[in-house]
C-alpha cells in the first residue's frame, strides 16, 4: 500500500508542474496563438485539473502517514489549485484581447469596404490585342479593377474580363466558358501571350521610329516628339529596359527627328563636352525648347501685318493683274547677273 501511496504523489506533483507551466507553454506559441489555440490549451487544463483533484482525493486517508513527506509540507493541493485558477484567468484575458483585436479589424475592414457601392461607375478598359497596350491593361486597369477585388466571385470576373478583350486577344480565350476555374486560366493565356519583352521592347520602338521629322521650327510638332519620346522612355523602363542600357543610339534618333534649328541649338548645348550626351540632358532641352517655342508662337502669327505692302509702308502699284502677267511672261530689260550683257531677263512677282 506504501509503494501506491508513493505513486499517487508522483503522479500529483507531476501534475502540478503541468498545470503552473500552462500559460508559459501557450505563450512559446508567438505569433501563432490564435482563439483555437487557446481554446485547446484550456480544455487541456481542465482535464490536467481533474486528474491533480482525483489525486487528492485518494490521498486523503494517507495524510497521516505522509505529515513528513513534501507533500504535505508544502502543502501541494493548495500550490496545484492556485496554479490552476492564475494559468487559466491568465489564458482567459489572452482570449478576450484577441477577441477584441479581431472585431475592431473586422469593423475596420466593413467602415473602409462600405462606401464603394457609392462610387461613380467605373468604364472597364478594353485590351485590343496590341502588346504596347498589354501593360498598362493588366497592372493599371483591368487587374486593379477586377483582378484584385476579392468581393468578386472567378466567374464575375470572367464574365467581366471576356467583355474587355477584343479582336486578336477575344480569340485566345473565345473558347473557354464563363466558368469559375476558367478565370485563372483565361488570364494566365493572355499573360502567357502578351507578356513578351522581346514584342512589346519592338513595338515601343517602332512606334518611337514612326514619329515624324520635324519641318521647321514648331511649337506642335515638337510637342508631339517630346511626348512620343517621352512615352517610349516610361513605356520601356516598366518592363525593365530602360533606355540607359542603349542610351547612345536613343538620344541619336531622338535628336535625328528635330528641325535643322533646334538641332543647331542641341549642338551647341552640349559643345563644351567631348562626353556622348545623356538622355536626361536631351530631355531638359527639349522641354526648355518646347517652352521657347510656345512661348514665341503668338508673336511670329502677328509678324506679317500686311502682305501687300511694300518695305515703306505703301501698297504696291495698283496695275492690273493681267499687265503685270504679262509683264512676267515677257521679262524686262536689264543687266544679266550671269553673262553681265543687257537682253530681257525673265521674273516673276
Amino acid at each position: 500500500m506504501e509503494e501506491e501511496v508513493k505513486a499517487i504523489v508522483a503522479n500529483a506533483t507531476t501534475l502540478l508542474g503541468k498545470i503552473s507551466r500552462a500559460h508559459a507553454n501557450l505563450l512559446k506559441l508567438g505569433t501563432e496563438i490564435t482563439i483555437g489555440a487557446i481554446d485547446a490549451r484550456l480544455q487541456n487544463l481542465e482535464r490536467l485539473w481533474s486528474k491533480f483533484d482525483a489525486c487528492n482525493d485518494e490521498l486523503v486517508d494517507h495524510l497521516t502517514t505522509l505529515a513528513e513527506d513534501p507533500y504535505v509540507e508544502t502543502d501541494i493541493p493548495s500550490l496545484g489549485e492556485e496554479a490552476y485558477l492564475v494559468n487559466k484567468g491568465l489564458m482567459l484575458e489572452l482570449k478576450r484581447t484577441l477577441q477584441k483585436k479581431f472585431a475592431t479589424a473586422a469593423s475596420a475592414t466593413t467602415s473602409t469596404s462600405a462606401p464603394r457601392t457609392t462610387l461613380p461607375r467605373i468604364q472597364l478598359p478594353t485590351f485590343t490585342g496590341k502588346y504596347e497596350d498589354w501593360p498598362a491593361f493588366r497592372d493599371d486597369l483591368f487587374v486593379s479593377l477586377i483582378g484584385q477585388d476579392k468581393a468578386t466571385k472567378p466567374v464575375e470576373k470572367m464574365h467581366y474580363l471576356k467583355s474587355c478583350v477584343k479582336g486578336e486577344a477575344e480569340l485566345l480565350i473565345r473558347n473557354l466558358s464563363a466558368t469559375e476555374a476558367n478565370y485563372e486560366r483565361a488570364w494566365q493565356t493572355l499573360n502567357d501571350y502578351y507578356e513578351n519583352k522581346r514584342l512589346l521592347t519592338r513595338a515601343y520602338l517602332a512606334n518611337f521610329l514612326s514619329l515624324p521629322k520635324m519641318k521647321g521650327e514648331s511649337a506642335s510638332e515638337l510637342r508631339n516628339i517630346f511626348h512620343g519620346i517621352k512615352t517610349t522612355v516610361s513605356s520601356l523602363e516598366s518592363i525593365n529596359r530602360a533606355v540607359e542600357s542603349t542610351e547612345d543610339l536613343f538620344v541619336y534618333h531622338a535628336v535625328d527627328l528635330l528641325d535643322t534649328r533646334s538641332r543647331r541649338e542641341w549642338e551647341n548645348s552640349i559643345s563644351d563636352s567631348s562626353e556622348p550626351p545623356k538622355y536626361s540632358a536631351l530631355e531638359q532641352f527639349l522641354e526648355r525648347r518646347l517652352h521657347t517655342l510656345e512661348s514665341i508662337s503668338p508673336s511670329k502669327g502677328n509678324g506679317s501685318t500686311n502682305k501687300t505692302a511694300g518695305s515703306n509702308g505703301n501698297p504696291k502699284s495698283t496695275r492690273s493683274h493681267h499687265a503685270r502677267k504679262q509683264e512676267s511672261k515677257e521679262g524686262t530689260k536689264g543687266r544679266c547677273s550671269v553673262c553681265q550683257s543687257d537682253h530681257f531677263v525673265m521674273f516673276c512677282e
